[in-house]
């Protein structure tokens, strides 16, 4: 019934959309974890950076629309959080 541009990750778990074309390499971005640097070398914000790391690096063909993803990355906040 219509176009829209969206997030390959989001997009490709829903078999009732299609691809219309490939990534369009003009709106992927960098990801940046921050943190304040009092906090930098505290036990649990140093757990968190390294999950996100880890958990973001190996997904991130999915990410990056590179691959198509079958479910959603566990990343994807879900209803009920």
């Amino acid at each position: 019934m219509g176009l829209t541009l969206m997030p390959c990750y989001v997009a490709d778990p829903e078999p009732r959309l299609v691809r219309i074309s490939d990534p369009i390499e003009s709106l992927d971005m960098q990801l940046w974890v921050l943190t304040h640097p009092d906090l930098r070398n505290s036990a649990k914000v140093r757990a968190m950076m390294t999950f996100l790391y880890d958990e973001l690096g190996a997904q991130a063909d999915v990410w990056g629309g590179r691959s198509k993803a079958t479910v959603t990355p566990n990343l994807i906040p879900r209803k009920g959080w």
